[in-house]
């Protein structure tokens, strides 16, 4: 894979995963690597990532060739698709807002390629969804990461200010609100339902967009007095509990993954969890609870964990004047 070399195996019955986990410590010894390697199984058997001290750079546009490849009409038709990155072995790996993982938590520590990992998911959801169909509320206290989204079509608001941002979650809660209203009265039980509902009636003009609420760094919020902190944990449970039916989505986003700043009620509400490098084994706990964040390489590496066991990839590389070159296309 571009990160790493995978070495699949299997083990003998009389033997258990744990027991070649336990020698994880000591495998940079006889490998000769710079650090314990990833260990985990599947139905193919014992799978062993061994970090590459060559990784390849997989590129944005490349990467959504891929994407374009893999992901059908229907699949976007039917499901909201969340493109993530690719698999040792290639694979696009995708998550789907609109199934049992809504929302996402995304987590990893100075050079870990958080920063770049976000803006190409974001910048991939724009590529795969018109404006009508998708808008985001971006959040961005430190007033460095999404000011460039002003001004985007598919951008519904960007908010600076802590208090501006905490005011628009509570009018995000009363739009979730509005919206199951509407879907009562047309006898809708989702978004989906009830655009469909208005595309056969003719009334596209009346069609709802998918929202997604982007955090780039949360601790700034729970960092805050207790009250402040409360009232944002009250709005994530609100939204975590009923955004997916009314098409609200958020991503949360944190360079530190503490129990302080990640509660086990933020966390229980975020089922998707993407997790770049991180600085040690308990903010990789926090994050997906097991270790093996702080292994990670850098630069994109990480693992992602829905309802399985975390899954090893690598988010492309969405340079700056690539980057630039998007968002002119997507402002005119």
């Amino acid at each position: 894979g571009a990160s790493v070399i995978r070495i699949i195996g299997r083990i003998p019955p009389n033997q258990s995963i744990t027991a070649v986990e336990k020698k994880a410590k000591d495998m940079p010894l006889w490998l000769h690597i710079d650090s314990p390697p990833t260990i985990f199984s599947d139905r193919n058997g014992i799978n062993i990532d061994i970090n590459r001290n060559d990784p390849d750079t997989i590129y944005f546009s490349q990467f959504m060739k891929y994407v374009r490849n893999n992901v059908t009409n229907q699949d976007l038709e039917k499901g909201f698709i969340v493109p993530i990155g690719l698999s040792p072995l290639n694979e696009v790996m995708t998550v789907d807002f609109n199934g049992t993982e809504p929302h996402m938590l995304v987590a990893g520590s100075t050079g870990s390629g958080k920063s770049v990992s976000l803006n190409s998911i974001v910048m991939s959801m724009m590529c795969l969804y018109d404006p009508n169909e998708l808008q985001f509320v971006f959040i961005d206290p430190k007033q460095v990461e999404f000011s460039m989204f002003d001004g985007v079509k598919h951008t519904e608001k960007v908010l600076l200010d802590l208090n501006e941002s905490a005011d628009y979650l509570d009018v995000m809660i009363a739009e979730m609100e509005h919206r199951y209203s509407k879907f009562r009265d047309a006898f809708a039980k989702n978004l989906m339902e009830y655009n469909e509902l208005l595309i056969q009636e003719n009334r596209h003009d009346e069609i709802m967009p998918r929202m997604v609420i982007v955090f780039d760094e949360f601790a700034d919020f729970m960092m805050q007095d207790k009250e402040f902190a409360q009232r944002i944990e009250t709005a994530i449970k609100r939204l975590g509990q009923k955004g997916r039916a009314a098409g609200i989505h958020m991503i949360v986003c944190t360079q530190s993954p503490k129990a302080e700043i990640i509660s086990t009620t933020i966390k229980n509400n975020l089922a998707a969890r993407l997790c770049l490098r991180v600085t040690d084994g308990v903010a990789s706990n926090v994050v997906m609870d097991t270790s093996g964040g702080e292994n990670l390489a850098g630069k994109g590496d990480y693992l992602f964990k829905t309802n399985k066991e975390p899954a090893r990839g690598k988010s492309p590389y969405l340079q700056p004047l690539a980057l630039r070159a998007l968002m002119q296309y997507f402002k005119k």
